[in-house]
């Protein structure tokens, strides 16, 4: 049977707008025609991509699983009008949604049909009775004539989607075979991260986070490094993963807390300052009795060491209860929590106010995606207006560039990224401290002289 002779509810190209889309069985049938047709021919002519709307875990947390899957659904019918006629759609499960995409037109690009998501998903869309307005997380793979089977193919697009949304929101990520897919050399990465511990070559750096007003230091965020013997510096994006396949986070993050505790004693005995240091910790890390007793044996010595505990929108989302249950013993002792990576759309404020969180983190890449996809430029004073009115410290975070400190350091309480300090040593950040290093913000936020 040939494609044009398809039943209407199985050809994709012969629906209407509202009616694209297929089950996933359908889908899978189709796109492994197409994948044939790849095969017999040098190029591809397909991406498939895997798309989940970033407050579909806030909205299934808030409202319940069925509220979240009608988001989806509705989300479904406003991205079909997007659709081109070999174009196809389908729902996947746990709010993602598959979309094969054809290439083979200079009409169209993948960059530009993404784009076209993210507006058309900000614009906004009425579910249960509220409008919703969110952006997606993407995951891309070119349905090429390496694949045999198209499961393979989602399965690789699912897991660039996880990097995507590692990364922040409104993200996209195309699939990598030497990133994503480390099969291959996960023994001996396995065998070099045990040397590591027993080697003590994990070291933290620290990021400056600084008053977005004077541009004074007010705290670092700590982050794990990887002094590898022959490839040098690695960051987690290395080997987080391997290292929670292990089941050695838990050694990790007590060792890291242990760390910490010595060097801002340290900076408390040169300089009288007590600098405030923020540590990121996993849920399998914070759910654990011996990474929860080092925290209160941090707080509750002679120094009084102000740790904020920074704690994913992620973590927060797929671990609710378990996570909190640990947060407000650990509030009660002093520590002050942060909610890292906020912000997927409106709809996902209704679960602000009830979280145990003292500040927020808004990257500066997702303001810069409201205020690119966004129709309405109260989006992100919306967000942040929301958090001052909880009470809560907004810092705007991953600032790389002097126009995104222009958009959010009027708006933010502090700022940290690449354009105030790349993450520093621990002798640079002891310097930092002993010299009171302040970031000159104001010359930065102006546009340099023209030559």
């Amino acid at each position: 049977m040939s494609l044009d002779t398809w039943p209407d509810a199985v050809h994709p190209g012969h629906a209407r707008s509202g009616e694209r889309l297929l089950s996933h069985p359908q889908f899978l049938d189709y796109a492994g025609r197409e994948l044939e047709r790849t095969r017999k021919c040098l190029g591809s002519r397909f991406d498939l991509l895997c798309v989940e709307p970033d407050c579909y875990m806030a909205t299934a947390i808030s409202s319940g699983r069925e509220e979240a899957d009608k988001l989806c659904d509705v989300a479904i019918d406003h991205l079909s009008a997007l659709l081109w006629p070999r174009d196809a759609i389908a729902k996947l499960g746990n709010g993602r949604i598959a979309v094969l995409l054809e290439t083979n037109s200079i009409a169209r690009s993948t960059p530009d049909f993404i784009d076209d998501v993210q507006r058309h998903l900000m614009a906004g869309f009425v579910t249960s009775g509220r409008e919703v307005r969110t952006t997606a997380s993407i995951g891309i793979v070119s349905l090429a004539g390496g694949y045999h089977r198209v499961d393979m193919a989602l399965d690789d697009a699912a897991a660039a989607l996880s990097r995507a949304r590692r990364s922040g929101h409104a993200r996209a990520a195309r699939f990598s075979r030497t990133i994503d897919d480390r099969g291959a050399n996960l023994i001996d990465l396995q065998d070099d991260l045990r040397l590591a511990l027993e080697e003590n070559q994990f070291e933290i750096h620290y990021q400056p986070i600084v008053s977005a007003e004077t541009g004074q230091l007010d705290a670092f965020e700590t982050l794990l490094r990887w002094r590898h013997p022959v490839r040098g510096i690695q960051t987690p994006d290395e080997f987080l993963q391997p290292l929670e396949d292990m089941g050695l986070m838990i050694r990790v993050g007590e060792w890291m807390i242990r760390e910490i505790t010595v060097q801002m004693t340290a900076w408390k005995k040169k300089t009288g300052r007590l600098i405030p240091v923020t540590i990121n910790l996993t849920s399998e890390q914070i759910e654990s009795t011996p990474v929860f007793d080092a925290l209160v044996d941090a707080v509750s010595g002679p120094e009084d060491l102000p740790i904020l505990l920074e704690v994913s929108e992620d973590t927060f989302l797929r671990n609710r209860e378990s996570v909190m249950s640990v947060l407000a013993p650990l509030r009660e002792r002093g520590i002050r929590i942060v909610l890292d990576r906020f912000g997927t759309g409106i709809c996902c404020l209704d679960y602000l106010a009830g979280l145990p969180v003292d500040a927020i983190k808004l990257d500066a890449s997702f303001a810069e995606s409201l205020a690119r996809y966004s129709s309405q430029d109260s989006t992100l004073h919306q967000i942040i207006g929301l958090a001052h009115r909880l009470d809560l410290d907004v810092i705007g975070s991953m600032i790389e560039r002097p126009d995104q400190l222009v958009d959010v350091a009027d708006l933010c309480d502090e700022v940290q990224g690449y354009l105030i300090s790349r993450p520093v040593d621990a002798l640079t950040a002891t310097a930092m401290v002993e010299s009171e290093w302040t970031m000159p913000l104001g010359p930065l936020a102006l546009p340099g002289p023209v030559a």
